[in-house]
């Protein structure tokens, strides 16, 4: 199969180098042309080239002895002027001949999660339940500076969401409100009415622990700007902030060990259910690993995955974000655009490329749609 794939798509297999990992495709003569038989691929043959070192293809794209490159986001900036996209929000290549399309929306949220119900190492509770008061909650919320984290983290290639879905996806509703904002004179006053019942205060200490993964230093940057933050309220609460190996870090917050960790979240689909599941009712993946069950909005996800017309359906889809919102269990930090992803930038190409398009569920190359002047 790996040498000999027959192919019944616009492409089919010419050769494959498995050791160098290269791949050669050419037109399919008797491809069907889709299901209104219009799609006849322009360009003859494709060649795909493993390339592995970063530095390399960008060389290659410089040359020209390639179209298409694979650029990471830590080195977008070595393609684009940086000044004009973090101040003007443009996107300018500046290699002559390269053409950079975007930036778009993705199907990527960035958030921080609060586990209402922390729990021991032997899985009985915890003493101390500080996220289980809706008042510790907005004032964590309200003490992470999210602007900061899209700009000098993400690059300024994520945009503010107010729920775990993506400007790419049905139901999005950017008039949705989250349940605080960035206010660290309003998360002093929670945390110490807070504190009063809680049974901690500036005379009064207790630690908490924020857990990130070692291998993905954003989340290090997020810990790091709340306990800092915090910190500076003398509130009572120590945070330390401890970089766990991937391993450690997944089963610390699935097993709700940890009362607040931070967290990426990728759907494959541009329809919301799977999100408005794990988010929003009692049931689903996220919001088991934290304990947050509402019985309003777990009505409100049957009624929209019941409902049959578009408009009820994002009406519903609304409502029920606005009552997740309420409860204040998430911060939500972004969503990602194209250029936003840890490691996967394929949409950087020469001018001489034609006929690209975006598709939010597939971040690579079309190539019947392609051609080259």
């Amino acid at each position: 199969m790996l040498s000999n794939a027959s192919g019944t798509g616009p492409y089919i297999l010419e050769r494959y180098d498995r050791a160098a990992g290269n791949v050669a495709l050419r037109a399919n003569p008797n491809y069907w042309g889709g299901p209104k038989g219009d799609i006849k691929p322009k360009l003859k043959t494709v060649v795909v080239r493993a390339t592995l070192d970063q530095a390399t293809r960008l060389l290659n794209l410089k040359a020209g002895t390639v179209d298409v490159a694979d650029i990471t986001t830590a080195a977008i900036f070595d393609v684009i002027d940086k000044k004009k996209w973090l101040d003007d929000k443009k996107i300018e290549p500046v290699i002559p001949g390269v053409a950079v399309p975007g930036s778009f929306p993705w199907l990527t949220v960035y958030f921080a999660k609060m586990n209402l119900k922390i729990k021991n190492p032997d899985g009985s509770l915890a003493a101390f339940q500080p996220f289980a008061d809706l008042r510790v909650r907005k004032a964590f919320a309200s003490a992470l500076d999210t602007a900061d984290i899209r700009r000098n983290v993400f690059n300024g290639f994520a945009e503010p969401n107010s729920w775990g879905l993506t400007p790419a996806q049905f139901g999005y509703d950017p008039s949705i409100k989250p349940g605080y904002k960035y206010d660290l004179d309003a998360a002093k006053k929670l945390l110490l009415e807070a504190g009063k019942e809680l049974g901690f205060g500036p005379d009064k200490p207790r630690e908490m622990v924020l857990i990130s993964n070692a291998t993905a230093p954003w989340q290090g940057y997020i810990a790091t700007q709340l306990a800092s933050n915090i910190s500076k309220l003398n509130v009572g609460l120590k945070l330390d902030v401890k970089a766990l190996s991937f391993t450690e870090y997944v089963n610390s917050w699935r097993s709700q060990l940890t009362s607040f960790s931070i967290h990426s979240s990728f759907s494959l689909t541009a329809d919301p259910n799977p999100w408005l599941s794990a988010f929003g009712t009692t049931a689903g993946f996220w919001a088991r690993t934290s304990s947050y069950s509402n019985p309003k909005a777990d009505d409100l996800y049957k009624q929209q995955f019941q409902a049959l017309d578009p408009k009820q359906r994002a009406k519903l889809i609304s409502e029920l974000m606005q009552t997740v919102n309420d409860d204040v269990d998430w911060v939500w930090i972004g969503a990602a655009t194209a250029y936003g992803q840890p490691t996967f930038n394929p949409n950087v190409l020469r001018t001489s490329v034609k006929g690209f398009y975006y598709n939010p569920t597939y971040q690579g190359f079309y190539f019947p749609a392609l051609w080259k002047e």
